[in-house]
């Protein structure tokens, strides 16, 4: 197996503290920096935090972190593509949490406790072919999402979709067919083919704890297509965190230090040497 990432340090029993609570209000606009939106001061790591239902909802366009954050019925927090926050203890999410992103960057949120309730993780991708994986617990594909996303159909053969898993005992792409339906599986790598740039939305649960990837020596090749199943950014080399990378973590399963990412065009290795380098 391949260890993917690692986020749990611990759960979190007691409740939120009044003296060190600070609730949304929007009454100035949507910026989670601006003080003047809050009732006991912008959020700080010591501090548990509220977001009701406003006007103004709340995005975050910043690095944050915090104790406990609980999100209420029909209350919307959007994390953007410039946005990275973190949860030191509980997510009771009861509304809406929106990740965003771009060709270039992404949002990301870990939580570090118990995660409640689902979020959607929007990926952009251009109209090309993409590798991705699911940065969600229980997200479906099927004809809906298909259409929701904008997901090619072939050419030659209309029922095909531009959906696909990697056989490495044939060596070639094992596509969607019309009227299927499958659940994203945690850890694997897809290939994607949208019609026009957009989003890839994904919406389920937050994975808070360690998970494997069982990979395959298959009878044509050894190669395995796998991804990044958190809602956050893996460092994959030493150029990225020279204590905790993916490759270091996963030597004893390699037949090699190297993994190759897709660009579009070409397959890009990455090792060790390699300039810095997050999944």
């Amino acid at each position: 197996t391949i260890l993917a990432s690692s986020y749990g340090r611990g759960l979190y029993t007691g409740k939120f503290k009044a003296n060190n609570l600070t609730t949304w209000t929007g009454t100035i606009d949507a910026d989670w920096t601006n003080a003047g939106n809050w009732t006991n001061g912008i959020p700080a790591t010591n501090v548990d935090v509220k977001i009701p239902e406003t006007v103004n909802q709340p995005e975050i366009n910043t690095t944050v972190i915090l104790n406990n954050l609980s999100i209420e019925n029909k209350a919307t927090l959007t994390i953007a593509n410039s946005g990275a926050l973190t949860v030191e203890e509980d997510l009771t999410n009861e509304g809406a949490l929106l990740i965003n992103s771009s060709l270039s960057n992404s949002g990301s949120i870990i939580v570090e406790g118990t995660s409640t309730g689902t979020i959607t993780y929007n990926r952009f991708v251009s109209d090309d072919w993409h590798l991705v994986s699911s940065p969600v617990i229980g997200q479906n594909y099927n004809d809906n999402w298909v259409a929701a996303n904008a997901i090619a159909s072939g050419t030659v053969n209309p029922n095909l979709r531009g959906i696909a898993t990697y056989n490495n005992n044939s060596g070639g792409w094992q596509y969607m067919l019309a009227g299927q339906s499958n659940t994203f599986n945690e850890g694997q790598g897809y290939t994607t083919l949208r019609t026009s740039s957009g989003n890839l939305s994904f919406t389920g649960t937050l994975l808070t704890e360690n998970t494997t990837e069982v990979i395959t020596n298959g009878t044509n090749n050894a190669f395995n297509l796998v991804g990044n199943v958190f809602a956050s950014y893996i460092p994959l080399n030493n150029g990225a965190d020279a204590v905790h990378n993916f490759l270091d973590a996963n030597v004893n399963a390699l037949s090699e230090l190297t993994i190759w990412l897709w660009n579009g065009a070409s397959y890009v290795a990455v090792n060790q040497v390699t300039t810095n380098q997050f999944i």
